[in-house]
């Protein structure tokens, strides 16, 4: 199982989560990447958390997310506190072996959960997993995750939707 760790009090990642209704996907500024070599790990079959390989810092959410695909529902304005979350690399990888710059990993959010992306026309958030969780961890504009323990239980997103 793939492990996160939540550091409250960080700086959280420059950039703000956008959604473009043309090419119906979530998108992020393409000058965050600048620094990083980065992998993506799948959420949700559509979504995935773009991770610095060397780091193993969550750096935003990204994916396909057509609006046809939304499913109505509550979700309430959540209240994170900022910082950033990062991915155990030794979680998913045996004996330390690099992780090639080209893979992707599955992440199971919740074995109850079909990882539906849940929409609330009121609020504007987005929300992909289980509604309670024990952290919520904002890493970027538009982007919360919440952690349990060292688990990644729920995704909460707001774009700016153009």
């Amino acid at each position: 199982m793939i492990k996160f760790r939540a550091i409250p009090g960080t700086d959280i990642f420059s950039g703000t989560l956008n959604h473009d209704n043309i090419e119906f996907d979530f998108v992020f500024p393409n000058n965050a990447r600048r620094n990083a070599v980065t992998a993506p790990l799948i959420i949700a079959e559509v979504l995935s958390l773009e991770f610095d390989i060397k780091s193993g810092r969550v750096l935003y959410v990204w994916g396909y997310g057509p609006n046809s695909s939304w499913k109505a529902g509550d979700v309430h304005k959540p209240t994170p506190t900022s910082g950033s979350v990062f991915v155990n690399l030794d979680s998913i990888l045996a004996d330390n072996a690099s992780l090639p710059v080209d893979s992707s990993v599955g992440i199971p959010l919740s074995p109850l959960d079909k990882a539906e992306l849940v929409f609330d026309k009121k609020t504007g958030w987005f929300r992909v997993g289980e509604g309670n969780t024990e952290s919520l961890i904002q890493i970027a504009d538009g982007i919360i995750l919440g952690i349990e323990g060292d688990r990644l239980t729920t995704v909460l997103l707001k774009p700016i939707l153009n």
